[in-house]
């Protein structure tokens, strides 16, 4: 778990590209040196890994568009950062993003697949 506590991503507003820091502290450090200019001028969006992975393997960061399958039904949710401290899915509830369980699928992110969430 302590390998993904600090991972971060960028959107590139400008070149629109995802970004990855890596989880070492030295790609940490390089990551948010190159990047530095643009986040102090909008042109980028950070995002914070949440510590948890989905069903096959892969970290669910803040922006993700996820799959869940509650009770019966697959759904989609945007991952985000609450007022409670607490990375949560959105859609027709506020729920924990810890509390939903297994079977979570990352599909997407806001940023480079927006036309999920509008089609949910």
């Amino acid at each position: 778990m302590d390998r993904y506590r600090f991972r971060f991503r960028v959107w590139s507003k400008g070149d629109r590209r995802m970004f990855d820091s890596g989880a070492s502290p030295s790609d940490l450090a390089r990551f948010f040196e190159d990047h530095a200019l643009a986040l102090q001028h909008d042109s980028a969006v950070l995002m914070q890994a949440t510590g948890l992975l989905d069903s096959v393997g892969h970290d669910i960061f803040e922006g993700d568009i996820i799959r869940f399958t509650f009770p019966d039904e697959p759904k989609l949710y945007r991952v985000y950062w609450d007022d409670f401290a607490c990375f949560s899915a959105t859609q027709c509830c506020h729920t924990p993003l810890g509390d939903m369980g297994r079977g979570i699928v990352v599909v997407g992110n806001i940023y480079e697949n927006p036309d999920l969430m509008e089609t949910s």
